[in-house]
C-alpha cells in the first residue's frame, strides 16, 4: 500500500480518483491540500496548511499534484524540494530552465518526478505501440495537425499541447531528432508545419533515409481547439497518421484506430474496454515510487520538446 499526498482537488482529481480501486498497487491518500480549505476536509483523510507541510509529512510517501491554484510553478518548486516521488498531473507552463532545475534536483534525490503526458498511454497509442512492434513495423512519419499555442491571461503562451505532440512523436521514434525546421504553408488549411527528421534505422526502406514527424499549426483544428471540454475529459485529440515500414495507421480519438498492413484490408479497433490513461500513469507512478526501474516520462523530457520548440523560433 502506497501512501500519498493530495495536492489540489477538482476535474483532474475526479479522473483519477475513479480508477483507484483498479490499480494493481494499491495507493491510499492520507493528507490533502487544496486551495480552498473545506474542499480538503474530507473525513478521515488529514488536512494541511500547506504544500510544504504536505511535503514533509512522514507517512507521505509519494504526492498527486493535481492543481497548483494560485500557486504556479513556486508550488512545484516547494514539493520536489525533498525526496519524494511526484506525479504533475496539472501542468504549469514555465520556461525551460525551471523544468531542467526540478530534473537535476529529482536526479539528484533519486525521486521521480512524473508529468502527466497521457498521450503516451492513450489506449490507442498503446494499442499502435503494439502494433508497430508485431504487425506494421517501426514508423517512417507521423503526420498530425494542432493548434497554435494560446496566449494565456498571465502572458505566457500555453505550449504544453505543442509540447505534449513533440513528445509523442520522439516516444514512437524512440529517438531524439536530427534535426528541426519550420516551414510556412501559404495558401494552406494551417500557417506552418512543424518538420522533426529522426535517425534513419538500420536497413532503413523510406526513400531518403528519414524518419519524420509533421506537426501542421493551426488556428483552430477540428480535434484539439479547447483546453477542456464541458464534461472535464481531458483535452480533444487530433486525428494521427503513422507511416510505417509494413503498413500505415491511423488514431482516430483516444480509444480508436485503424490500421492495415501494406495493402492488406482496413481494420477497425475500438480499445473503450481498455484501461485509461489515468490508470496507465498512476500505476506505473506507484511502481517507480516502490522501486520498479520501468520507463516513465520525466521532465527532461519536457526539455527536450522545449528546446525544439525553442529551435523553430515559435517563441516569443
Amino acid at each position: 500500500m502506497i501512501q500519498a499526498g493530495l495536492a489540489g482537488t477538482g476535474p483532474n482529481w475526479n479522473r483519477y480518483q475513479s480508477v483507484l480501486s483498479h490499480l494493481r498497487r494499491p495507493l491510499h491518500v492520507v493528507a490533502v491540500f487544496d486551495n480552498t480549505p473545506a474542499r480538503a476536509e474530507s473525513g478521515s483523510v488529514a488536512s494541511v496548511a500547506g504544500l510544504q507541510a504536505l511535503a514533509r509529512r512522514a507517512d507521505v510517501q509519494a504526492i498527486l499534484l493535481m492543481d497548483c491554484g494560485w500557486t504556479g510553478m513556486a508550488g512545484l518548486d516547494l514539493l520536489t524540494t525533498g525526496d519524494k516521488s511526484v506525479l504533475v498531473a496539472n501542468w504549469i507552463d514555465a520556461d525551460r530552465a525551471r523544468f531542467e532545475r526540478i530534473h537535476q534536483r529529482a536526479a539528484e534525490a533519486g525521486a521521480t518526478v512524473m508529468p502527466a503526458m497521457w498521450r503516451r498511454y492513450m489506449p490507442a497509442s498503446i494499442r499502435l505501440q503494439e502494433l508497430i512492434a508485431t504487425d506494421l513495423g517501426p514508423p517512417q512519419m507521423i503526420e498530425l495537425t494542432v493548434t497554435a499555442p494560446s496566449r494565456q491571461p498571465n502572458g505566457r503562451q500555453k505550449l504544453e499541447p505543442l509540447i505534449g505532440w513533440i513528445d509523442y512523436c520522439r516516444n514512437l521514434f524512440r529517438s531524439f531528432p536530427e534535426s528541426v525546421s519550420l516551414d510556412s504553408d501559404a495558401g494552406g488549411p494551417t500557417g506552418a508545419s512543424l518538420r522533426i527528421l529522426y535517425p534513419a534505422r538500420p536497413g532503413d526502406t523510406t526513400s531518403d533515409g528519414q524518419r519524420r514527424a509533421v506537426i501542421r499549426i493551426s488556428e483552430k483544428t477540428d480535434g484539439e481547439v479547447s483546453d477542456i471540454l464541458p464534461n472535464e475529459s481531458l483535452p480533444a485529440i487530433p486525428r494521427i497518421s503513422v507511416t510505417c515500414d509494413g503498413g500505415s495507421a491511423e488514431i482516430i480519438n483516444r480509444v480508436e484506430l485503424d490500421w492495415r498492413v501494406n495493402d492488406g484490408p482496413v481494420q477497425t479497433e475500438s480499445l473503450a474496454a481498455e484501461r485509461s490513461e489515468e490508470e496507465i500513469m498512476l500505476d506505473l507512478f506507484c511502481r517507480r515510487v516502490v522501486g520498479g526501474l520501468i520507463p516513465v516520462a520525466d521532465f527532461n523530457d519536457a526539455v527536450q520538446a522545449m528546446r525544439i520548440i525553442e529551435q523553430t523560433g515559435l517563441l516569443d
